[in-house]
């Protein structure tokens, strides 16, 4: 719980953040979805442990291609 608090009061900080709190608390309160992310996180760190190269490609992924999509997407908007 005191996690939990701990990230939505980190997710209001910035104006870019309001999605991500809206996400904690839509987690957080339906309770199907509670074990989703820990299933992900599982899963993640068993595939990598396997297979070296998916960490690079996750890292590659969600912190240069992402990003950058967005900021390629919000330019042309």
């Amino acid at each position: 719980m005191a996690a939990t608090i701990t990230s939505a009061c980190a997710a209001l900080v910035g104006s870019m953040n309001r999605s991500a709190f809206f996400a904690i608390i839509v987690i957080y309160v339906i309770p199907v979805l509670r074990p989703v992310p820990l299933y992900c996180a599982q899963t993640l760190a068993r595939i990598a442990s396997e297979r070296k190269w998916v960490v690079a490609v996750y890292i590659v992924t969600a912190f240069i291609a992402l990003p950058a999509l967005v900021i390629i997407l919000v330019g042309v908007l």
